[in-house]
C-alpha cells in the first residue's frame, strides 16, 4: 500500500499541469492579502479559501483525467485485481496533495498579509484555522479525484451509473 501511495505521489510531482495549478494557487492566495484590508487573519482568508479550493479542486481532477488522456485508467484501476487498494492510494496521494497545498497557501497568505498589515491578529483559535484548512484542502483534493473516476470503477462489471 505504501509503495501504491508513493507511485501516485511521484505522478503527482512529475505531472506539470498539477504542479502548475498548485503553485498558481499558492501565489494567487499569497497575494490575496495586498488586494484587501482587514482587522484578522481571518477575515483576509475568505478570498483564500474559494481560489484554494478552486485550485485543488482542479488539480485533483486533473491527476485522475490525466489516467483517462494517457490510457491507463484501464491498467491502473480495472485491470488491477485489487481495485480497492488502488483507489484509497489515490485518495491518499491527492488528500495529501490537497493538504500540503492548504498548509503552504495559509503560510503564504499569512506571510504576506504580516508584511502588508504588520501585527495581524488571527481572529480565532490557532489550532483551529489550521485544522479548517488542512481538512479543506485535503477533503476537497478527495471530492475532486472521485467525482472525476467513472462509476464503472466502483462497481464489479457494471457499465453505468
Amino acid at each position: 500500500m505504501i509503495g501504491a501511495v508513493r507511485a501516485e505521489l511521484a505522478t503527482i510531482r512529475q505531472t506539470r499541469s498539477v504542479v502548475l495549478v498548485l503553485a498558481g494557487a499558492i501565489a494567487i492566495a499569497g497575494l490575496a492579502p495586498l488586494t484587501a484590508s482587514a482587522k484578522a487573519l481571518t477575515d483576509l482568508l475568505h478570498t483564500e479559501i474559494i481560489i484554494l479550493t478552486l485550485f485543488v479542486l482542479m488539480a485533483s481532477v486533473i491527476v485522475t483525467a490525466g489516467e483517462y488522456q494517457h490510457r491507463t485508467v484501464g491498467w491502473t484501476l480495472i485491470g488491477t485485481p485489487r481495485r480497492g487498494r488502488v483507489v484509497i492510494a489515490k485518495l491518499l496521494a491527492v488528500g495529501a496533495m490537497g493538504g500540503v497545498t492548504a498548509a503552504a497557501a495559509l503560510v503564504a497568505t499569512g506571510g504576506v498579509a504580516r508584511a502588508d498589515h504588520g501585527a495581524l491578529p488571527v481572529g480565532t483559535d490557532v489550532d483551529a484555522l489550521i485544522a479548517g484548512q488542512l481538512a479543506l484542502g485535503i477533503l476537497t483534493a478527495c471530492f475532486g479525484a472521485a467525482w472525476a473516476w467513472p462509476c464503472e470503477t466502483f462497481r464489479e462489471g457494471s457499465r453505468s451509473c
